[in-house]
């Protein structure tokens, strides 16, 4: 997945906005689709094989101490933790606190900069979308 996307014939994503590469996958939900988070606010909602179709992947970073090799099987003890960091690192407030992702969200077609309820988290084969308290892992 080649997440970002085109600005002005430069490529943007996360790492213009000082994350990390690494292998959480974050996925805002399209504009068109911001009634789907409130009116189906469930991991039932969201189909795995047509995430593209909901939801644009704005980048790719690294979580902490995670990295390329992390495997969740071992991590499952702190996945709540481990996906609150990944709610928090996501809020406007800390990744564009001065309205420098303006564009980048413009042009990804997400209307909103902060990580809020039917967006969504992956990594590896495991899917999480935000929900109205905490995060609802999608089967």
């Amino acid at each position: 997945m080649k997440a970002g996307v085109r600005i002005m014939n430069k490529r943007m994503d996360l790492e213009d906005f000082g994350f990390s590469p690494g292998p959480c996958e974050i996925w805002y939900l399209k504009a068109g689709e911001l009634d789907l988070a409130y009116i189906k606010p469930s991991a039932a909602s969201i189909d795995r094989d047509k995430l593209e179709d909901t939801h644009v992947c704005i980048g790719s970073i690294a979580v902490g101490s995670l990295d390329d090799k992390f495997d969740l099987k071992y991590a499952d003890h702190n996945l709540s933790s481990f996906l609150s960091l990944v709610y928090h690192q996501m809020q406007g407030e800390n990744w564009s606190p001065k309205g420098q992702a303006k564009d980048f969200i413009l042009a990804c077609g997400t209307g909103h900069t902060s990580m809020s309820m039917g967006d969504v988290v992956v990594i590896g084969d495991r899917m999480w979308v935000v929900a109205m308290l905490g995060f609802t892992e999608i089967k």
